[in-house]
C-alpha cells in the first residue's frame, strides 16, 4: 500500500471512532405515529354532515386548518354560522346553537 493509502485509511478509521463515541441516543421513534388528541376523540353528536363537505385536514395544533366544500376554515372561525372548535386527523367539529356537529373525512369511518 502507499503512504497515500495508509493516511486515508488511518483517517476514515478516525472518523468512525470519534463518531461513533458522540452518538445520540434516540429516546423516542421518530417516525411514530402522533396520539390523537383526547378531547377531539370524545364523542359529540353525529348530524348528518350538516351540508358541510370536509374534503381536507391538516393537523397543525392551534394552527389546524381544514377544507370544507373548497374553503379554508382555521380554527376558531365559522363557515355558514358553523365554528371550528376541534380537529382531529380524521374529523372536524363545528358548534352551532350550543351543539357540536362531528364531520368525518370520506373514508374514515361512518359518513
Amino acid at each position: 500500500m502507499s503512504r497515500y493509502s495508509l493516511v486515508l485509511l488511518a483517517m476514515t478509521f478516525g472518523i468512525l471512532a470519534v463518531a461513533g463515541e458522540s452518538r445520540a441516543e434516540v429516546t423516542t421513534d421518530p417516525f411514530s405515529r402522533p396520539t390523537l388528541s383526547q378531547a377531539a376523540s370524545q364523542a359529540v353528536s353525529l348530524e348528518a354532515g350538516a351540508g358541510l363537505e370536509l374534503r381536507g385536514i391538516l393537523l397543525a395544533g392551534e394552527h389546524s386548518v381544514v377544507n370544507v366544500g373548497g374553503t379554508i376554515v382555521a380554527l376558531g372561525e365559522a363557515i355558514d354560522g358553523y365554528l371550528l372548535t376541534q380537529v382531529s386527523e380524521e374529523a372536524a367539529v363545528f358548534r352551532k346553537n350550543n351543539e357540536s356537529i362531528r364531520i368525518r373525512l370520506k373514508g374514515h369511518g361512518e359518513e
